[in-house]
């Protein structure tokens, strides 16, 4: 395709989002609509262009989704409490075929709107120019079924939520490096954090979203070592971590925030985050980092048991990291080409 071919000399990863969503010179199928709405936000993801949008249900009652894609999820109160002072200055357009990114017209670009549930024999990946496929219907979780992307012309697939088989895991900063073009190997062991944990109960705000699997699986070093529970509160957007730690050596709450700190500006700057003000949820409305530990809230109850408070965007921060795999997939295999 043109549309393709032109994406590919610009640098763009190109993908399907949705329930199934693509972006070029690859294409995927995001998480969830934050997943689109990130991936339009040239300002925070340069690089990324989405070209179809995927949804089982029928065209002519999913508007939400659409507006939701291109970053104006529903309107008034619940578009600012969802959107906060970043909110999506795009114009949307819904039809049965399309979704009109300020417009359908010349100044505009469409996304292609289907809706279709078997990827293999109605969802043609390549008509759209996709190669990646982040699968987000919940359906496809283990390898064997992520086949049928594959033959429907997708080169490669990520699962968006945690896969029920032994397939490769990855968290932008934390192991993408053992991503690997001509292959996906069992996650070999990463480096763990330098303050090593015996124990970590944990509580989130909302849903836990298997996190105890899903973290075993990228830190092996953990397995065994976190629980946790949710509450479920009525809050539209962001979710607090409570995580209660013992230490195997002693330090002081000061080292353990100067740490973090260092990190947040060295080698997991974008990802991790750090704040020493007094701030409340609604102000990491979509703040793309994956997570923001809080200074303040944290306590030290004695040298080697400590309460650290950290704070995410419930959809946004995840969806950017789907992205930025997306990213970081397409520059490994072009290296490898």
């Amino acid at each position: 395709m043109a549309r393709n071919s032109a994406s590919a000399k610009m640098g763009l990863a190109a993908a399907g989002i949705g329930a199934c969503c693509l972006l070029s010179p690859g294409a995927f199928v995001a998480p969830t609509t934050p997943s689109l709405r990130a991936s339009h936000n040239a300002a925070q993801l340069p690089g990324v262009q989405s070209e179809a949008l995927n949804s089982e249900g029928q065209s002519q009652g999913s508007s939400w989704l659409a507006s939701g894609a291109a970053g104006l999820l529903l309107s008034g109160v619940a578009a600012r409490a969802l959107l906060g002072s970043r909110r999506a200055e795009s114009s949307v357009a819904m039809r049965a075929t399309g979704i009109g990114i300020n417009g359908f017209g010349r100044i505009g670009r469409q996304v292609a709107r289907i809706a279709m549930k078997d990827p293999e024999v109605e969802l043609k990946l390549v008509n759209y120019g996709a190669d990646y496929v982040c699968e987000s219907t919940g359906v496809f979780l283990t390898t064997e079924k992520i086949q049928a992307h594959l033959k429907a012309g997708a080169k490669k697939v990520v699962v968006s939520a945690p896969a029920k088989d032994e397939s490769h895991t990855i968290v932008m900063g934390v192991n993408q490096e053992t991503y690997k073009p001509e292959s996906h190997p069992p996650a070999p062991r990463p480096q763990s954090k330098r303050a090593s944990k015996k124990t970590g109960p944990r509580w989130t705000g909302r849903k836990l979203r298997h996190i105890h699997p899903a973290c075993a699986k990228v830190i092996p070093a953990i397995k065994g070592k976190l629980t946790g529970m949710a509450f479920r509160v009525p809050t539209i957007d962001v979710s607090v971590v409570d995580l209660t730690c013992e230490l195997e050596k002693p330090t002081t709450y000061p080292e353990i925030c100067a740490e973090i700190q260092r990190r947040a500006n060295g080698d997991m700057k974008g990802y991790l985050g750090y704040c020493d003000e007094s701030l409340v949820s609604t102000d990491f409305e979509t703040c793309a980092i994956s997570c923001t530990f809080d200074s303040k809230a944290g306590i030290m109850l004695d040298s080697t048991f400590v309460k650290l408070v950290a704070w995410y965007d419930n959809e946004w921060g995840y969806s950017c990291r789907v992205v930025d795999l997306i990213k970081h997939m397409a520059k490994e295999d072009a290296k490898a080409r």
